[in-house]
């Protein structure tokens, strides 16, 4: 009987340790998410910083659009590998084209404050379009998002819960 509650014991230690496991994993995984989405934000938002400063400076307009369009592929290849590490594609890369589509020559050559104004009104909307799938993201059902996350992991902790139990198992019988 002794040995029967010792080989349960031991038995739920070991879930307890991998149920442990899984959860902090996951608590990391999605603290690391939810940072490489606030540097992207971060980076979208620098852009919007850039373009203020810059417009109002003497700057060539053709060097002002390609810096832009670098800055932007910069931020769309920060979407495109943290869609990667997700694993899904949550942000879209194209999410960013109405930022490429803005004319920066025509509002530099019309009136600059209205340029200003409606490329922080894009910059806004591209970030709350962000923010929205990322909320999306996480509200979806955590059933689901755990096994298309982490089914490699739950299937290998289980294998080798079922090893490390079977092992016990035959050592508990072998001492009869």
């Amino acid at each position: 009987m002794k040995d029967e509650l010792n080989l349960f014991g031991i038995i739920f230690v070991i879930l307890g340790w991998v149920l442990l496991y899984i959860l902090s994993n996951r608590a990391f995984k999605r603290a690391e998410i939810s940072k490489s989405k606030d540097k992207i934000v971060d980076v979208i938002l620098s852009i919007n910083d850039w373009y203020i400063s810059i417009s109002k400076s003497s700057s060539s307009k053709l060097y002002l659009e390609a810096t832009l369009s670098s800055k932007l592929t910069q931020a769309e290849l920060r979407i495109m590998q943290f869609n990667e590490y997700i694993g899904l594609e949550v942000i879209e890369p194209n999410c960013l084209s109405r930022l490429r589509g803005f004319d920066v020559i025509f509002f530099l050559n019309q009136d600059i404050d209205r340029g200003i104004y409606h490329f922080n009104e894009d910059i806004s909307d591209v970030v709350e379009d962000i923010e929205s799938v990322y909320l999306n993201y996480i509200k979806k059902n955590i059933f689901i998002h755990f096994w298309d996350n982490d089914k490699y992991a739950i299937v290998g902790t289980l294998l080798g819960t079922l090893i490390v139990c079977t092992f016990f198992l035959a050592a508990y019988c072998s001492s009869f």
